[in-house]
Formats: C-alpha cells, structure tokens, sequence
C-alpha cells in the first residue's frame, strides 16, 4: 500500500468518526495556492457574524478535532434565513467544504487520488466493483430501514468520475429539538489547484431515490466548484 493511499484511508476513516456532526468563507488558503469555495446555487453562507450560525460552526469545529478541517458551510437560502428568524427549528439541507490540515501544503494529482479515494472506499464498505445501480438502492433502502438512532452506515461509493469520488453515507440522529432524522451525507472527494478537499451535501432521506437525486446535484456542484478553480 502506498503512503498517499494510507493518508486517504487515514483522511477518510477520520471523517466517518465524525461526520456525525453536521459558510462559505469564499476561498481557503491551501498552502500556496487559494481555492474558491464555490456556493450550490440556492444556498447562502453561515457566518461567524450571526450568532446562530457561530454555536453551528463552532460545534462542527469542536467535533471534527485536530484531524479535520471545516472551510465552509452553506445552507438552503429559504431554510437558513426562516431558521435564524426562529421560525423553523433545523436545517435540513446544506453543504460542508472540509479539508485535512496536513495535507494543506500537499500537491496531489487528481485522477490518481480520485482513484485511490474511491478504492480504499470500497474496500471499507465491503464493496464491489461491480455493483449495480439496482443492487445499490435495493442496499440503500435495506440500510436504511435498520439504521439506529446515533448511527452511521456507510454505503460506500456511488459514482466514480475524471472530477469526484462519490461516497454515501446514512446516519439516524437525535437533533437538538429532540425528534429523530435520518439523513444521507454525500461525500465528493476532488482535488482543486493539485489540493484535495471533500465537499459533504446533507439532506433528509426519503427513499432509495434520494441518493440518486442528491448525485445529479452535487455533480453539477462539482462542476460550479472545479470551474470556480481553473481561473
């Protein structure tokens, strides 16, 4: 096994610790190089400003430890903008750019990391190369009907492209108004100006569908984000 697939591995088994918990600043200093943290159309910034949006932030910072790295979060606009008000008691839709602090000052290739971040996923979830579409969503729904309360089930990867490896993630919570949630988090590990990031979607899960229908989102996101970068 190489170094760089050992650090992913590292990287992503840091995340699955503490993706349980869960902005955008608009660009990160990475090393020597800045990146944009494109927003998904639709969704606004949590800010250090607001004071909602600081005991948020500072949860997930608190949270994600030393290993981890929270660049930005960003919420539905409507969803953010009712909740600061009062007016709705959760955010159910958002994103989170992450990074690994040791890795900020690292220059990666992408289609190799690309690669090697989705073999060592499928290796954790026990998965096969050649799953299909069908199987998966039969997997999803099965796994979903299962999941307990402060769990996190790991799907493992669910698509695979020149831009992101996709990974899918189910987790059932207590949210902090006491009632329970289930939720896909969607991972895209890409790498921008040679700097590898994750960019984790939320969203409430629904039924087998909402996996595909959160991919054909946080694909064009991808996109948004890359394109963001190549200035």
């Amino acid at each position: 096994m190489t170094t760089r697939t050992m650090s992913t591995r590292t990287c992503l088994l840091a995340v699955l610790l503490a993706i349980s918990c869960g902005a955008a600043a608009r660009d990160a200093k990475m090393g020597s190089v800045t990146v944009d943290l494109a927003a998904p159309r639709g969704y606004c910034e949590l800010v250090d400003s607001q004071a909602s949006d600081t005991r948020t932030l500072q949860t997930i910072r608190t949270a994600l430890g030393s290993q981890n790295e929270l660049l930005a979060m960003y919420a539905d606009c409507a969803q953010l903008s009712d909740w600061r008000k009062g007016t709705r008691k959760l955010l159910d839709d958002y994103v989170q750019y992450q990074t690994t602090p040791s890795l900020k000052d690292v220059t990666v290739e992408a289609a190799s990391t690309i690669k090697d971040a989705c073999k060592s996923v499928r290796e954790m979830a026990g998965q096969s190369l050649t799953e299909s579409l069908v199987e998966l969503n039969k997997r999803i729904s099965t796994t979903a009907s299962s999941v307990k309360v402060n769990e996190v089930k790991f799907l493992g990867v669910v698509a695979e492209d020149d831009t992101a490896c996709y990974a899918a993630m189910l987790q059932k919570l207590t949210t902090e108004i006491r009632t329970e949630k289930t939720q896909v988090i969607l991972m895209a590990i890409t790498v921008a100006k040679g700097k590898m990031l994750r960019y984790i979607m939320y969203t409430p899960y629904v039924d087998a569908e909402t996996v595909d229908k959160m991919l054909a989102r946080h694909r064009i996101n991808i996109t948004a984000f890359l394109a963001a970068n190549r200035k």
